[in-house]
Order: C-alpha cells, then structure tokens, then sequence
C-alpha cells in the first residue's frame, strides 16, 4: 500500500513544485513508484517534467466532472518509475470550476487517489501557495505531510499559520496527515539570514526537520527550462546529491518501521510455543514416576529415529542383565594393566 504526501506551505516560492519533482524523481531513481499529482492550478509540474499545456488533455478536474475521464488522468513522465496528473486548468473559469468542486466535495480528492495507492509507492501531492478548499482536500487525502520552508524570514513565519490551519482542520472532525517533516529549501549558508533562520527553525521544531538542507542552485532552477529533474542532467551536482540525501532520510525510518512490524507479527507465534512448552512440562512434572520410565523413553527415543525398524539378523536384544556384563567386559579389555606400564612412558598411556 502506497502512502500519499502533501508537499505543502502557504508561503508562495518556497518552491514546493521544485521539491515535489525532484524527491519524486530521486525515489524513482531508486525504484520506487512514483506519483506526482499537481493540485496547483499554476500547473508548474507539467513544464517541470517536459510537456506542453496542449499535450494534455485529461487532469484533476476529470475528478470532479461527473462527465469526465479519471481513468486517463494518469501521464507518462519518460522517466521510470515516475508518472503525474496534471491539475489540467488552463483559464480562470477552470480555476474557478476546480475551486468550488472541491469546496463542495472536500473528500472527493481521497477517493480519486485511494485505488492508486495499490499501484504506486508515493504519491506526492503539489499544493497551492494557499490554504484554499484545494489544500484542504490534498491534506484530508494525504497520509503525511511535508513542508518546505524557504530560509528566509517570511517563510519563517508562514509556519504558524499552516499548523493552526491543521489545528483548525482537526477539531472540526477533518481528517489531518502526520508530519513527516520540514525541509529546508533555496538554502545559502554564506548569508547570515539564512543561518539565523535555520538556527531558529532547528530550536523551535527539532527533530521534526530534516538534517538535509537544499541548496540555493542555478540547475535546481534550470529544471523548469529543461523539463527534466535536476538527477537527469546534473547527477553529481549539489542540488541532485541533496535531493538523494532526502529521499534516504525519508526512507530509512520507513524501512526501520517496516521491519518492526515484521517483528510484532512473528512474536506472538514464538509467544504460543514457548506457553505450549512450557505446558508440556509442567504436564510431565505432575505425572507419578515409575521405574523403567527413563528407559522407556530413552527406547521411545530411538525408535523414532531409527524410524521404528526390526532388528537385522546380524542384531540382538539385549536383557539390562547382559549389557551390563557386557559393558564390564568391554571395559576390563580396555583398562591398562600396572604391567604395561613402562617408567618412561607413563605419559604415553590414558589413566
């Protein structure tokens, strides 16, 4: 089962469109399936990942069309791994239409994206630079939330807005996403605003931001001209190696979670057999001891080993009376004589 993600912030040009193709493009890389669905009527993912307005002709909106096709919503990037939906707005009254169907059907995006999440891994979810009726719906659709923050002052102070919103969402009976965390994004570490913010950022909200910074970079900015992510044409690049970076940092908890599960699921079947040991114990404890127990055991023993078989004609069955003279004889044959023994090579013999 796939998880879906808002890629969320109502600061404008925190670059959330940037963050949203380019971690989608570096899970790719690393052979999870991908979905990048643009909520955003700004439509920025579309020339981000190489195509024309007039090269699409389904998107979001056929969610919410009772004559529309949801069926071909779904675009082919030519990357592996990774397809998009487009939110496929082009004029006002498009933007206009988009905005008060999900206003009137706030769960309709949760619907729309659920039978997905069988077919992909990730589903990253471009919001608008707003906390509109599209952003309500993408956070009620969303199982996480991650927020990418601009280190800059404005940016900063975006953040106690979004949580409040979320605070908001939550008592009213809406369905909130977990936050999988703040990124920090456009980052120039030469400028002491940058420093600053990120110094408060780290104090404020902890561990609940990632340890990768973005970097400010002209091939990060390049991708909206290209129409490729940065991985694809900048590989060894700063922005291309950050954007790896993030892709670990998010998997490996979910990789450690994964395992744990594994674990909860096999413990109680280890859990029965040990009771049921220790039953069988306790049962043999309390049974009244007889003579010839031990050795009717023992003999129980091997016979089930030996699979049960007859003795061959070569074999006999010994009484206790005759393996024990046997086994005097044996033993008288093996035992060394005070005669044998020579003073020089005492040492040489077994006592």
């Amino acid at each position: 089962m796939g998880r879906s993600v808002a890629v969320v912030c109502p600061k404008g040009g925190v670059g959330k469109t940037t963050v949203a193709v380019n971690l989608g493009s570096a899970l790719a890389d690393k052979g999870f399936r991908c979905l990048i669905v643009g909520v955003d009527p700004q439509c920025g993912l579309t020339g981000s990942l190489g195509k024309d307005r007039f090269d699409i002709d389904y998107g979001l909106l056929d969610f919410y069309d009772p004559e529309g096709s949801p069926e071909k919503v779904i675009q082919e990037s030519g990357i592996a791994n990774l397809d998009f939906v487009t939110s496929n707005v082009w004029s006002r009254e498009e933007e206009e239409e988009l905005l008060a169907h999900a206003a009137a059907e706030p769960e309709r995006l949760t619907w729309a994206l659920s039978p997905f999440k069988q077919s992909y891994d990730f589903i990253l979810m471009d919001c608008p630079p707003s906390l509109s009726a599209l952003t309500y719906s993408a956070l009620r659709a969303a199982d996480l939330m991650l927020v990418p923050l601009q280190a800059e002052e404005l940016a900063y102070r975006a953040l106690p807005r979004l949580f409040d919103s979320l605070d908001e969402l939550s008592r009213g009976g809406g369905r909130t996403p977990e936050l999988l965390g703040i990124v920090l994004n456009q980052v120039d570490p030469r400028t002491r605003l940058a420093n600053s913010v990120i110094a408060r950022v780290r104090q404020e909200y902890g561990e609940q931001v990632f340890q990768t910074m973005i970097p400010r970079t002209v091939r990060l900015a390049e991708v909206a001209q290209r129409g490729r992510p940065v991985n694809l044409f900048n590989r060894v690049g700063a922005g291309s190696q950050a954007f790896a970076a993030l892709a670990e940092e998010i998997l490996t908890p979910m990789r450690n979670e994964s395992e744990r599960t594994v674990e909860v699921e096999t413990e109680p079947v280890e859990q029965i057999a040990r009771e049921e040991s220790a039953e069988a114990a306790v049962a043999a404890a309390s049974q009244p001891w007889k003579p010839g127990a031990l050795l009717e055991s023992v003999t129980a023993s091997v016979e089930s080993e030996s699979g049960g078989a007859e003795p061959g004609e070569d074999e006999r069955i010994l009484s206790l009376e005759e393996a024990e003279k046997e086994r005097e004889v044996v033993f008288s044959r093996s035992r060394p004589s005070l005669d044998d023994y020579d003073d020089n090579k005492e040492d040489e013999h077994l006592h």
